[in-house]
């Protein structure tokens, strides 16, 4: 992988429940997993329309180099502001040199 093409510097986040606030719901917090630099590609979208509420699917592939961190599909990718939440995690080729995140945009 040419370092050329990791250009946008990302954060990625994982939920973490550290305690229960006084009713007995968990109070959830973001831990920094890695921040590291990857080649941002936007995948094709779609709107659909459920009921009356229209729903968009903003698609992302992050590409990064492999990492040993456990990055997983319950955690977030923070880029240029916006979060995403991670779909698909893939070791590119088997090869532990790259690895592709698939992940929609939050509302």
């Amino acid at each position: 992988m040419r370092a050329g093409r990791l250009n946008r510097q990302i954060t990625i986040i994982s939920p973490r429940t550290t305690a229960r606030s006084a009713e007995g719901a968990p109070i959830v917090t973001q831990t920094t997993v890695l921040q590291t630099w990857a080649n941002v590609e936007p995948m094709i979208g779609s709107e659909m329309f459920r009921g009356d509420y229209r729903y968009a699917d903003d698609s992302v592939k992050f590409t990064i180099r492999y990492s040993t961190e456990g990055i997983a599909p319950k955690m977030s990718v923070i880029c240029t502001g916006s979060t995403y939440n991670i779909v698909s995690v893939t070791d590119s080729s088997n090869a532990h040199r790259e690895m592709v995140l698939i992940a929609t945009k939050t509302t």
